[in-house]
């Protein structure tokens, strides 16, 4: 999994939740506060679901409780890949659900935007902007319907 997360982009527009100015700023990712607010909402959701404390999901995924505590508070920092990619170990679940609002997501569609998510990481730079422009018009297409 953790090739999985290093292959993703951060500037990637994979799902609208993203922030496309998301970007490496040395260790951290820059991610708007919209994106900060989500991650921190699905850890604590997440941990919450599993019944862990901080300390707990701190012993389970190797991150500092301090660490996990200041992801979970939107307003700090970003989170690097390497956390975000232990916490989704830990959690059991791909990286990329942390970043976006997947609170009505079943395991069944997680699973399957997931191979979706591998795939579109799989594709070239070009290949990627065809498809998020092709997302984006498929959005917009049908807010109009």
């Amino acid at each position: 999994m953790r090739a999985y997360v290093h292959g993703l982009k951060p500037s990637t527009k994979v799902l609208p939740v993203q922030s496309p100015n998301a970007s490496r700023s040395g260790h951290h990712l820059d991610m708007d506060t919209t994106t900060r607010k989500t991650v921190a909402t699905n850890v604590k959701r997440l941990r919450a679901l599993r019944g862990w404390a901080q300390t707990e999901l701190a012993a389970k995924s190797g991150v500092a409780q301090t660490t996990i505590s200041s992801v979970e508070r939107p307003e700090d920092k970003s989170p690097t890949l390497d956390t975000l990619s232990q916490l989704a170990d830990a959690f059991d679940v791909p990286p990329w659900t942390l970043l976006v609002d997947s609170d009505d997501l079943d395991p069944a569609r997680m699973r399957a935007m997931d191979g979706l998510v591998r795939s579109f990481a799989k594709l070239p730079p070009d290949g990627q902007d065809q498809v998020s422009r092709v997302a984006d018009a498929e959005s917009r297409y049908a807010k109009a319907g």
